[in-house]
Parts: structure tokens; sequence; C-alpha cells
């Protein structure tokens, strides 16, 4: 029986250790920084001990050994002499934690670093102990190399050691140096410095409170298209001094009328007090505004034009639009809100607007001026009549005419959008694209 048992308990021990893998020292360490959301990525790299050597600066001299203090569980655990159960971590070399940090855009004041190791072991600390350390604690280093060893030969490695001025850092420099919520406690109780040596490094990892910058495009469709990135319709909602409409849950929306945004693309007059053609408007196209997830809502342009109840809103209660709605549909970067909507009708999500601008076809001639307007060849027509003799000449240098012209005055179709002065020009575009530029009055030769 005695035998049998202990035959039972070593086969225990044997189990137990084989279920413990011996972790192998890493050569190479991922550094990374997060956001303030702690999952977005803002920068990351991986070095290796080598890579560190060779292009980082190198703590240590590889013959000063350097110490930290196991627990005390005899008179004062905090140790103020530094006397008992000191662990030498060796003499040692490697690269200062800081270095790495700014390899992926560095620390700021309030951020935290994890120093994890291969089995998930980790570490936190703050910002001021790893850029602005007290002497006693000295620099955190990551060691690559001890006692004539480089990892993986150095078998704890790569390891944190901090390089105290005196060689030690202590229960007490922990205590003097660090917030208590960085402390190292041995089963909860007795403080530590040992248990701040992670071994077998594998990541470092910054957790910032830089936010992620939200970007997002505006597709705009009609006569030209456009793209507005977030920026561009932001500073229009400042241009404009900001629409706003407060539902019936007393939130407030804000954003730019969509029949400005119309204009930016119904013709193309994209900017200026006759960006807007309100004839096409009159005339009626679909404007349809489309979802991400390709919802869609269509509307008569006579219904939108000038009608400042129709927003387009990038924000809500002064903030941008949250990713989602309560109901958890897709709610940003854009919602058309306004007193004249339907709830059906209040689409959320937009990242595009369509101009259906098949009316422009009959359009003839577009006058572009203190406002834009467009006319049909029957218009034109009925316009006041001027007849008078011309002819021009060919580039090859053959004359034409004279004949007698029958048309509209040119001075006429200036004045319907606002005249011209003696400063202004007239550009006239043909339907090729070929265009020439007349003064208010001709150069006398």
């Amino acid at each position: 029986m005695r035998n049998g048992t202990i035959l039972t308990m070593t086969l225990c021990v044997v189990i137990i250790c084989s279920a413990v893998p011996a972790l192998a020292a890493t050569t190479e360490v991922s550094v990374v920084k997060y956001a303030s959301d702690e999952t977005t990525i803002l920068n990351e790299t991986t070095v290796t001990h080598s890579w560190m050597e060779a292009n980082l600066p190198v703590q240590g001299d590889g013959v000063a050994h350097y110490f930290h203090q196991g627990p005390v569980f005899e008179g004062d655990c905090w140790d103020p002499d530094e006397t008992t159960n000191l662990k030498d971590k060796g003499a040692v070399k490697g690269t200062d934690v800081r270095d790495l940090c700014d390899l992926v855009g560095g620390m700021s004041a309030g951020d935290e670093i994890k120093i994890r190791a291969s089995d998930g072991f980790y570490k936190q600390l703050g910002y001021k102990n790893v850029y602005d350390p007290q002497l006693r604690q000295g620099p955190i280093v990551l060691c690559w190399y001890r006692d004539g060893n480089y990892v993986s030969d150095y078998e704890d490695g790569l390891q944190i050691v901090f390089f105290a001025n005196d060689t030690v850092f202590g229960n007490w420099d922990m205590h003097e140096c660090m917030a208590p919520e960085y402390w190292y406690n041995y089963s909860g109780i007795y403080p530590s410095t040992n248990g701040l040596s992670v071994r077998d490094v594998s990541e470092i990892a910054i957790y910032s409170n830089e936010t992620t910058e939200i970007t997002w495009n505006l597709e705009l469709v009609g006569a030209i298209n456009e793209t507005m990135s977030k920026t561009e319709f932001e500073e229009g909602v400042a241009c404009h001094n900001g629409f706003s409409y407060t539902d019936e849950k007393d939130m407030t929306w804000t954003g730019i009328p969509l029949w400005y945004l119309m204009g930016r693309v119904g013709d193309t007059s994209a900017h200026g007090s006759g960006a807007f053609n309100d004839t096409l408007a009159d005339e009626g196209y679909d404007v349809t505004i489309i979802a991400g997830d390709g919802c869609s809502r269509t509307f008569d342009s006579a219904d939108l034009a000038r009608n400042d109840s129709y927003i387009v809103a990038c924000y809500l209660n002064g903030s941008d639009l949250p990713e989602l709605t309560d109901s958890g549909k897709p709610l940003a970067p854009l919602k058309l809100v306004g007193p004249c909507l339907a709830s059906g009708e209040k689409i959320g999500n937009i990242v595009k607007i369509v101009l259906d601008l098949e009316v422009a076809s009959a359009i003839d001639l577009t006058l572009i001026g203190n406002e834009t307007r467009g006319y049909t060849l029957d218009e034109i027509k009925a316009m006041p009549s001027y007849t008078a003799c011309g002819g021009f000449k060919k580039s090859t240098g053959t004359i034409i005419g004279p004949f007698n012209y029958t048309g509209v005055n040119i001075t006429y179709l200036a004045d319907l959008v606002g005249g011209i002065t003696p400063s202004n020009s007239m550009k006239i575009t043909a339907s090729d694209g070929n265009a020439t530029t007349l003064s208010r009055y001709p150069t006398s030769t």
C-alpha cells in the first residue's frame, strides 16, 4: 500500500510538470500604440534584439550587475535599507523602453503601457515611470544581453530590468516612485519589485488618450460630380452658422440645407450666390438620397428648392453623429432631418446624393452670373430679337459673310443674371468645350 501511494504521488508530479511548458526566450518585441478606444491601432512595429542594439542607444555596459528585490516576510516588508532577498539580474545590456515607445509615436501624460510576456503575463506602468523616472528607479530597460549571452542563450530575455542609480531597485524605491496601482505585491500582500521584472517579453502596448480621427466623404452627382470630405462639409456648416432642427425628442440636429448641396452640382456653377439653378429646380428633377447600405429616398427638386426645412445634419446635440441609433441602425455620418419629413423619410447613414437631371437635356443655354438660369431654344426665340449684319474670319483666313444674323443681344442675356460691369468679362463656352472671353467694352485697334 505504501509503495503504491508513493508511485501515485510520483506520477502526479510528472503529470503536473509536463502540463507547464518551459518558456523560450523571446528575440523580438512588438510595439503597438492604441487609441483611446483601446482597440484602434495608431501605429505598430516589431524589432529584433539585434536591430535594437544596432539602432537605439544601449543601456548598461555588460559588467555592472543590477538587482530587484523579492518579498520580505519578516520585519518591515518595504525594507528601506534594501538588505533582504535581493535578486541579481546579472550583468545586463538592453534598450530603454522609452526609446521603443518613441518608435510608434511615444507616450503622453496620462498614457499607460502594458509590458506583456509571451505567456500572457503583463504589468502596467504609467507615463512618468517610462518618460520621467526618478533616479532611484532609473530607466526601464528591455534587456537582451546578460553575463556574456544574447537572447536566446539569455534564457530569461527579453527581460525588464530597472536601472536604479545605485543598481538596486528595492521595494521602498517602488513605493516612492510609482502610483499604488502599479505596485507588484507577492501573494497580494508583500511588495516585490522582482514581480515587475517581466521576462520573455513579446509586446509593449501603449494605451494612449489619443482619439481616432473619423473621416468620411459625401458623394454628390449631378451636372458635375463632387466628393465632399468631412472637413469640407463641416466648413460649410460653419460658414453658414449651421442650420438646426429640434425634433420631438428635444434633440437638436445641425447641418446644411439640402438645396445648398444641390446647388453645388446642379449645373457647372458650384459656388456663389448664383450656384443654385432655380429654373432647373422649378421644372423638376429627382433628388435621391442614398445610405451606406443602399437604402434610398427620392424627393422632387421643386419641393426642396431654397427650402431650409430639409437639413442634411452632421451634428447631434453639438457632437458628431453616433455610429448607430438607439435601435442599432447605422446613423453616421449624415442624416436628413426637418419638420417637413415623415419618419420614413429621415434617412441616416447618408453617403451619396444624386440629382437626376434628365430635364437638363432640354436646356440649350445656361447663363451664370449673380444667379444661374437655363433656357430652351424656344424660350430664347421668344426673347426680344436683334438683327445685324456681320461675319467672321476662320483660322485659315477665309472670311465668312457678311450676312444678316438674327438672335438675342448678348447684353440682354447678361442682364437676365445680374448684368455686366466695365470691370467684368464674359466667358462663352460651346458644347464641345471651346471657349472665348469677352470684355465689357472691346479694345480699340
